[in-house]
This record gives structure tokens, C-alpha cells and sequence, in this order.
């Protein structure tokens, strides 16, 4: 008998991705509406989208170094 992992009570299996994005809060509405249009999310069983908010993360400070100072610029 194979085990299967579940994220929210589905099911996660071989032939499914899951897809993780880091983005600006300011940019989340958009983002989260052009997924849910591109990939058909407001249809049955085509999967689901979530935002979570992010308080920390390690291994990507130089990117989020280069964003913050991009945004400073901008001002």
C-alpha cells in the first residue's frame, strides 16, 4: 500500500504541481486574479490558490536586498 501526502485534504499525487511565488504585496490581488484566469482555478478540480503571508525567509537575501533598493530608487 502507497502512502500519499495531502495538503488540505486533497490528495497530492505524482502528476500534480505545485507552484510557490514570492512577490510583493502590493502586486498579490493581480497576481492571484491572472493565475486563477490563466488556469482555469474557477472551474472544478483545476486546483486551488492561496496567499500566505511571509514574515521571514533565508537562502534569497540578495534578492530581496535588490528589490527593497529598486523600490527606494523608484521614490
Amino acid at each position: 500500500m502507497h502512502e500519499h501526502a495531502k495538503l488540505f485534504g486533497i490528495t497530492i499525487e505524482p502528476e500534480k504541481e505545485i507552484v510557490l511565488t514570492l512577490i510583493e504585496r502590493e502586486k498579490t490581488n493581480e497576481v492571484l486574479q491572472t493565475i486563477v484566469k490563466e488556469a482555469g482555478l474557477d472551474r472544478p478540480g483545476k486546483g486551488i490558490a492561496f496567499v500566505v503571508e511571509v514574515e521571514r525567509v533565508a537562502g534569497i537575501s540578495h534578492v530581496l536586498n535588490k528589490m527593497v533598493s529598486e523600490k527606494l530608487r523608484r521614490r
